[in-house]
């Protein structure tokens, strides 16, 4: 069977306990080697990354987006600036206008 990884680490920190902090996992010179790859990076998240992990990268970032984005103050902001942003927008894509890659348009910008 495939093997199918979590797509982020909020994922990860949701499943086998991840979401516990490093004190309540076992140590891990008691733990048995790992068997399988789903075992070892398990390991790898919850005794390395997420205990190393900066406090910055553990923010909820909804909320932040919720309480400091999505206000009606960046709203106005932004609207009163639409021409100027729009205008940017186009001059930079002229510019790649040339290649053949994918390109962002106006609306899904």
């Amino acid at each position: 069977p495939a093997l199918v990884l979590p797509q982020t680490l909020a994922e990860v920190a949701c499943l086998e306990g991840a979401a516990h902090s490093s004190t309540s996992l076992p140590p891990l010179e008691s733990l048995a080697k790992c068997t399988t790859l789903e075992q070892a990076f398990f390991r790898l998240i919850n005794y390395y990354i997420i205990p190393n992990a900066s406090p910055e990268s553990q923010l909820n970032v909804n909320q932040w987006r919720r309480e400091r984005l999505y206000t009606q103050d960046v709203d106005i902001l932004l609207m009163e600036r639409k021409p100027l942003l729009e205008s940017m927008f186009s001059h930079y894509r002229q510019l790649i206008a040339s290649t053949t890659q994918p390109l962002l348009d106006m609306p899904e910008w």
